[in-house]
């Protein structure tokens, strides 16, 4: 069948179809309540061929022709430039986020949701640049609502000849659902603009004497919250941050409090909602390509141990990061968070509190209106421990040997050790870990970084003495070097550290249903650990329904199960500490994950599409917005029983939605 030819419905038109009586044809029926979440049903056209321009990160201002603020819903998110005629986004710093590559673009409605156009063909991509949605040729959309991940397109009969087309709902998965579905995510992200100090408006009951908004009150019900018009003004927008914006009788936009003060003057011809403290405005006369940042100073501003805080990614204007490097050691006090508002008017603070040791912080503010709006402070630089390569080495006088110093989680950057020796007589220690043996005896060598230590023995012999005995080498390991392959019957490894006998799982050609990743195997009579799953090992394996994995593995590389349509049941060893990078990505058979206590990373898209995936367990405390990737949760059953570890129930609520975990799911303490 030729997708090009199906309207909306499916329905083909203009071919004739013919069915032999011997032919066989499956048809899927969802019910409906059904969500719709099926392979039938999943994005089945190819994303279009663009070349993209431009360096993400660099800053565009001053070279752009023109760019787009979002006038309709007042959201400031991505915001839409163009350069050398071709459109892409950039954050409110004007730094580049999506590459040009669009030949039309508008400003992001929502934290997911933008729309393009490239060969004539509209689309709406996500935040990543990714396209989720293909609109319908011939259809006239004539309003978008968006609440966070969901969106609905709506085609009014007036501008489609009359016909009677249904309202599309869209989650940030680009899947089609079910209006209860949209109005359930809806209600979340109402729920999530009350937490942030908002309130929506009601436009029912407002009037030029009184206007009125819904008010979340948290327990799944709502009221309606009202207050005095400030003469000369109107409004239809909702309350963000603590501010409204306004028109007066010029048409100029301003902003007011929730006791109707002015906050901001009425000077800005657009002005944004406000989103992490900003808002962002356009004055009569100014250009096509340059935009206002209008400050709240209503919105705290946080600054730990001297450093300011930011909103981190992920649109979360209620969530503080703090990239300050740390360590388990040297996390912040009470008295290192300090929290500063520049204009009060009546909001109260309370004191920072944190039941983590110092990784997390929350604090509240209840503003003039008696509305509570809850902010987590993150710290995510966090070293958690220091090692080295080896702890205990023998050398001969004269012998040098490089030590290394691996921090964990790897991925934090700017790390410096301090390398020193207990008796300089004995052994040297250059700054970058390199140790000389230059006399006869015993030291020890430390590393060092933020208060956490590793340390070395060395035991230096003289150079007409036999080592001893600990620092003999086998045979075997001369002739097994660092970075050999080697196949033991049907599978592949690759030496990782010959010294160290670890190995790599690198790949197999066995077609089983089950799978065994060995804790060790022998490689010349040698035993060697298998600490590492490569790259793409079972990539596409779609036999296989179960694997186990050895308990001295470590680490699970990119795209590791990847495709592995049929795998029911995995095991996670208690030594892994990375999961990569879509490591179990569209395993759509899988339903049941255990994370375990010392994994502190999780690569992006790691679980994405998962859609069985109802019984999550995360028994680490490790997890950030900085180590777990994009999407890695995104996907996953709408319904899923997440439990967590007890002092990070409200950190890992917020870090999982942020990662596509379904609002919807439930969390339950370990």
């Amino acid at each position: 069948m030729d997708s090009s030819k199906t309207d909306i419905w499916g329905n083909v038109s203009g071919d004739y179809v013919v069915r032999h009586k011997t032919d066989t044809w499956q048809v899927t029926v969802f019910p409906e309540n059904s969500s719709g979440e099926s392979d039938a049903l999943l994005k089945d056209w190819t994303d279009p061929v663009t070349h993209p321009s431009g360096t993400i990160g660099e800053n565009v201002a001053g070279t752009i022709e023109e760019l787009k603020l979002n006038e309709d819903t007042g959201y400031m998110g991505l915001i839409a430039v163009k350069r050398n005629n071709l459109w892409g986004f950039a954050d409110r710093n004007l730094k580049l986020v999506i590459p040009f590559q669009y030949d039309s673009a508008n400003a992001f409605v929502s934290p997911r949701f933008g729309k393009v156009s490239v060969g004539g063909q509209q689309y709406y991509i996500n935040e990543k640049g990714e396209y989720l949605i293909r609109l319908t040729r011939g259809i006239v959309y004539t309003g978008v609502e968006a609440k966070g991940t969901v969106i609905a397109l709506i085609a009014a009969p007036g501008f489609n000849n009359g016909k009677s087309i249904p309202t599309e709902r869209y989650n940030c998965a680009g899947i089609r659902i079910t209006e209860e579905e949209y109005q359930k995510e809806a209600s979340v992200y109402n729920a999530n603009l009350a937490a942030a100090g908002g309130l929506t408006y009601y436009s029912s009951k407002s009037s030029e004497i009184e206007w009125a908004f819904t008010k979340n009150n948290g327990n799944g019900t709502s009221s309606l919250w009202k207050m005095k018009a400030p003469k000369g003004f109107h409004t239809s927008r909702n309350f963000r941050e603590g501010l409204l914006v306004v028109e007066n009788e010029n048409g100029l936009k301003g902003a007011v409090d929730k006791s109707g003060n002015i906050v901001i003057g009425c000077q800005y011809q657009f002005l944004s909602d406000s989103s992490g403290g900003y808002l962002g405005g356009k004055m009569p006369g100014q250009s096509r390509t340059s935009i206002s940042l209008v400050k709240n100073t209503l919105y705290p501003s946080v600054t730990v141990k001297g450093t300011k805080a930011s909103p981190p990614e992920g649109n979360d204007d209620t969530c503080f990061s703090v990239s300050l490097l740390m360590s388990s050691k040297t996390l912040p006090g009470k008295d290192d968070v300090k929290i500063a508002i520049e204009r009060g008017n009546g909001v109260v603070c309370s004191a920072p509190v944190s039941d983590d040791g110092g990784r997390t912080w929350k604090f509240s503010l209840k503003d003039s209106a008696g509305m509570t709006a809850s902010y987590l402070i993150e710290m995510t630089e966090v070293i958690e421990k220091i090692s080295l390569n080896t702890t205990n080495i023998t050398l001969k006088k004269g012998e040098k040997y490089q030590l290394r110093g691996m921090t964990a989680p790897e991925h934090i950057k700017g790390v410096v050790i301090r390398w020193s020796s207990s008796n300089s007589r004995v052994v040297k220690v250059s700054q970058n870990g390199e140790i000389c043996a230059v006399g006869k005896g015993k030291a020890s060598v430390t590393a060092e970084c933020n208060k956490l230590t590793a340390s070395c023995t060395v035991t230096v012999t003289d150079s007409k003495e036999p080592p001893a005995s600990d620092s003999k080498k086998p045979s075997d390991e001369k002739k097994i070097k660092t970075g050999d392959t080697v196949k033991v019957g049907k599978v592949t490894y690759k030496v990782i550290n010959a010294r160290k006998k670890t190995v790599e799982y690198k790949k197999t050609s066995s077609t089983s249903k089950t799978v065994s990743i060995p804790k060790t195997v022998k490689i010349k009579n040698v035993s060697y650990k298998v600490s590492r799953i490569g790259n793409n090992a079972f990539k596409g394996k779609k036999k296989i329904t179960k694997v186990t994995i050895g308990s001295n593995v470590e680490q699970i590389g990119n795209n590791v199960f990847s495709g592995c349509s049929k795998l029911k049941t995995v095991s996670l060893p208690s030594k892994l500490t990375k999961i990569g990078e879509k490591s179990f990505y569209k395993c759509t058979s899988l339903t049941k994950i255990v994370i375990p206590s010392k994994v502190s990373s999780i690569g992006k898209s790691a679980f994405y599409g998962d859609k069985k995936l109802k019984d999550i367990t995360i028994k680490t405390t490790k997890l950030t917005a900085k180590n777990v990737g994009a999407k890695s949760f995104q996907g996953t059953h709408k319904k899923a029983v997440v439990r967590v570890p007890k002092k990070k129930q409200s950190a890992y609520k917020r870090l999982l939605k942020s990662k596509g975990m379904s609002k919807s799911v439930s969390y339950k303490r370990i």
